[in-house]
């Protein structure tokens, strides 16, 4: 058989096994002195384990915000009063600005970024040196008065400035670097109350964690003559708010957690010679409410932004100054309000109804919604601010205006 053939076939116990002759096959026998041990029992199969749950992120974003209040209605608002600080202080072409609550004990303060100055007798290196300057809040009844002035030793041209946070031990803002195009965190310690000792305070760029600082891309790769950053804005749902002020005019979104740049909206790269804007427009940039942005602040709100323009409208020429409104696609919301001022550079927001401008070289406007009702009639007659003032005058801490009519001394003004 072939079995015979290829081995040698034994016969035991009913049982056949076939043995093959390693010599006739050229392997080893494997049933050679080897004890066969009983085959294990089949082991049952492991159950499935569960799949690893997902990473959540390390920061998650915030949920959506849904506006809660209507846009500010910038086209309510009038002018109340007009303060130089040149004399007060070395301030100079003042661009940023921001109020602090509570920022002089229980006086809220307000404080400005003063960018290039140009008669500084302060130099560090070829560099002239950038500074802060804190006030109080000022009121037609209160001028401010000079609190602080802080050193920003090593930063670059600072045009914009905003509150981030105010806790128990110290005031944190946001800064702009025109020309680095960071934006940049800074830590004040608080003020005490307005006591007439001006402080004086250093900040120091190499001081300054890199977690504290932001990268700012201009996403698009238009060619600019001005690329720098101007104004920013702070949003509690972890944005900050920035711009470039033209050709073109750019808003951009910076996330506090991933660090990335997003591109809202912006105007026309360049007008060619005779072109216009489309005043039928919706979008604010691309309407001609303003041919500039020089500052911006931001409604949590409404969930809105609230710009200033120095060279306001296209109507062919430089000037006045202008605000408006936008939501945060670049729809137009109101505006334009044309301001008074050489040239206005920042904004910042009391409250709805109360707005600060700061402009170049050393002012600072107030401006009040005429839905507050402060301006709806002049002062009672026993009100201090009438003073000595004759009928149909007021007193010129209450109002301001560029003509003054003879029947009213130099002290007042007319009654509106």
């Amino acid at each position: 058989t072939a079995a015979q053939s290829l081995g040698r076939i034994n016969w035991a116990e009913s049982a056949v096994f076939v043995v093959f002759d390693e010599r006739t096959l050229g392997v080893a026998n494997p049933f050679v002195d080897l004890d066969v041990p009983s085959p294990a029992p089949p082991s049952l199969p492991s159950p499935p384990s569960p799949p690893p749950a997902p990473k959540a992120p390390p920061n998650p974003p915030p949920p959506p915000f849904h506006p809660t209040t209507p846009a500010v209605d910038v086209s309510t608002f009038e002018f109340v009063e007009q303060w130089d600080l040149s004399e007060s202080s070395k301030a100079e072409d003042l661009s940023g600005v921001a109020i602090i609550p509570g920022g002089a004990g229980d006086i809220d303060s307000i404080i400005f970024c003063n960018n290039n100055p140009l008669n500084s007798d302060v130099a560090k290196g070829d560099e002239k040196l950038v500074r802060l300057f804190e006030y109080t809040l000022p009121t037609p009844s209160s001028p401010p008065k000079l609190m602080r002035m802080v050193r920003m030793d090593g930063f670059d041209d600072v045009e914009g400035l905003a509150l981030v946070e105010k806790t128990s031990t110290g005031v944190r803002l946001v800064v702009t670097e025109e020309g680095r195009l960071n934006l940049v965190l800074i830590t004040l310690p608080l003020m005490g109350a307005a006591d007439g000792v001006v402080v004086e305070a250093t900040v120091d760029y190499a001081a300054v964690p890199p977690e504290d600082m932001y990268a700012v891309s201009l996403v698009d790769d238009a060619k600019s003559t001005n690329r720098g950053l101007e104004g920013v804005a702070y949003d509690p749902a972890g944005f900050f708010y920035t711009l470039t002020e033209e050709l073109p005019m750019r808003v951009l979104r910076v996330d506090m957690r991933t660090r990335e740049t997003v591109l809202l909206f912006s105007g026309p790269p360049r007008l060619a010679s005779g072109e216009v804007f489309d005043t039928t427009s919706d979008q604010a940039l691309l309407s001609g409410v303003a041919t500039d942005i020089a500052g911006m602040t931001y409604d949590y709100k409404s969930r809105s932004l609230i710009f200033v323009s120095h060279e306001g409208i296209d109507d062919g020429s430089i000037g006045p100054a202008t605000v408006f409104t936008s939501d945060l696609s670049g729809k137009l919301l109101s505006g334009p309000l044309k301001l008074q001022g050489a040239q206005p550079e920042g904004i910042v927001m009391k409250d709805a109804s109360t707005m600060y401008i700061i402009g170049e070289p050393a002012e600072v406007q107030m401006y009040v919604s005429k839905k507050a009702g402060v301006l709806a009639s002049p002062p009672p007659p026993s009100s201090p601010l009438r003073g000595d003032c004759p009928p149909g005058c007021l007193a010129t801490r209450r109002l301001l205006f560029a003509s003054r009519p003879k029947e009213c001394p130099a002290h007042c003004e007319p009654v509106p």
